[in-house]
């Protein structure tokens, strides 16, 4: 356990937390609105179908530096919620917005998730690295049904307002983990014979 995979965890301890509370926020919200099925469907979709945008971030990730895109994905995190908080507050905020703001913030979400695991093998021993992995995987899928009943408490204690202006606090405040207490040396080189993006692509397609 050194301190770069000490901050990765308590990041995404702390971002599955955050993302389950903007969430069930986004779904109480429609059904509140709207009372119907299809529509929180949608809204379920929204947020589920990003997970397919996985396969396409790979080549970003080989070729970005990977704190970098840590970054990127809090900030766009924090400013979707802080836009959605923002429309709320003002009784301007309406579903089409929550589930746009859904489904960004989740795709940006689910760009950290293989960056964090591209980043654990060079931050650990490879003697170590299984247990790491089994770390980042348990906080991954394990605290989801700690995360929504928590989250559902919260909903129902301040309300899809205060939900998500506190969720865009919390991934500012995980912006900041990243940016001053994550230290790693990157080499990123993009020469003339990089081949591109979608060749990169088209060669993950045909390993997988």
């Amino acid at each position: 356990m050194n301190r770069n995979i000490l901050v990765l965890l308590v990041v995404r301890v702390i971002a599955n937390f955050a993302d389950s509370f903007y969430f069930l926020a986004s779904v109480w919200y429609v059904k509140e609105t709207t009372d119907a099925s299809a529509w929180i469907g949608v809204t379920t979709f929204a947020a589920m179908i990003p997970v397919a945008f996985q396969v396409l971030y790979g080549p970003l990730i080989d070729r970005y530096s990977k704190k970098n895109l840590l970054l990127v994905s809090m900030a766009i995190q924090a400013m979707v919620l802080i836009v959605l908080a923002s429309l709320y507050a003002f009784g301007e905020l309406s579903v089409g917005f929550v589930i746009a703001g859904l489904f960004i913030a989740t795709l940006a979400s689910e760009l950290s998730y293989p960056t964090e695991y591209a980043l654990v093998p060079s931050l650990v021993r490879e003697s170590d690295l299984q247990k790491v992995n089994a770390w980042f995987t348990f906080t991954h899928h394990s605290l989801d049904l700690l995360c929504n009943a928590i989250a559902g408490f919260l909903l129902a204690l301040i309300g899809v307002g205060l939900m998500y202006m506190s969720n865009a606090v919390l991934y500012l405040f995980l912006f900041a983990v990243i940016g001053f207490f994550l230290r790693i040396n990157e080499t990123v080189t993009r020469t003339s014979e990089d081949v591109t993006y979608l060749i990169d692509l088209k060669v993950g397609f045909r390993y997988v």
